[in-house]
């Protein structure tokens, strides 16, 4: 097993903290963002669309004096393009995390070959910072809205949900063994896969790495439990559709399936047995 040099020790260093640099920009946008749709649910609610339904008929009314109507208008439009602008910059973030990471195994490919530590150390941090994105940001987003005349779409209650929310959430409602099992699934073993897999990758020995990819694989026969519990999540959260609801899939969903692919990838990059050391 090649070790790193280094110049690829140094190379990686450097990728990973710009690869952690995004990843807080995509949480502090993912925030950002949120905290706007909340506003916009709130400026969609009974009182709210109340108050934007009149202050729109005494803005086309100037006998009813309409600057202080005209200046919510504005407040609201402007609230919608801040969420729009805090959704686009989470693609554009989320664009550049992926090229980012693509760029930084390429990299760590061509310094030590396919089956080297250094692209395994890599894939696991780009996996890391997967599984810490895909845990905090929302998964789901869940809107139950029905319109009503002369008042439009009125939004009923809006929630986001990511693993750890929900997690927590169900420990702290009474559901004890579903909340035991989304923790120890989603959060508990993946972290625990992890560990085990970057001491396989560290300079150990090759009976170490052995025993750490033997652990590994019998962990993975459970591999993807957290993917079908993330599954029966997503289906119980969206089963309950009401007229007017929607369930839209949110960022963490997609950076969550990222770790498990890039984690199931993890032990290609060890050289066989007879290959080792």
């Amino acid at each position: 097993m090649k070790s790193l040099s280094v110049g690829a020790f140094l190379v990686n260093l450097c990728a990973f903290s710009g690869l952690c640099v995004l990843a807080l920009a995509i949480k502090n946008q993912v925030d950002n963002g949120e905290r706007l749709e909340r506003q916009l649910a709130v400026a969609h609610s009974w009182q709210g669309a109340t108050r934007l339904a009149w202050s729109e008929l005494t803005a086309s009314w100037p006998l009813l004096g309409a600057g202080q109507e005209e200046s919510e208008i504005t407040q609201y439009r402007r609230l919608e393009r801040a969420a729009q602008a805090a959704a686009a910059r989470v693609s554009v973030l989320s664009a550049a995390f992926g090229g980012a990471a693509v760029l930084w195994l390429g990299i760590a490919t061509l310094l030590g070959g396919r089956k080297n530590t250094g692209i395994a150390l890599a894939v696991l941090a780009v996996a890391g910072c997967c599984f810490v994105l895909g845990a905090g940001a929302p998964m789901l987003s869940l809107t139950i809205s029905t319109e009503v005349p002369w008042l439009g779409e009125v939004v009923l209650s809006r929630e986001s949900k990511s693993l750890w929310s929900t997690s927590t959430g169900l420990l702290q409602s009474g559901n004890a063994v579903l909340g035991v099992v989304v923790v120890l699934f989603c959060l508990i073993v993946p972290v625990t896969k992890m560990l085990i897999l970057v001491l396989a990758a560290a300079p150990c020995g090759s009976v170490i790495r052995a025993r750490c990819l033997a652990l590994v694989s019998a962990v993975g026969k459970w591999s993807f439990v957290d993917v079908f519990v993330v599954a029966v999540l997503v289906a119980i959260l969206t089963l309950d559709k009401q007229a007017g609801s929607a369930a839209v899939p949110g960022v963490g969903l997609y950076f969550f399936l990222s770790y498990c692919l890039l984690t199931s990838a993890v032990p290609w990059c060890f050289p066989r047995a007879r290959e080792a050391d």
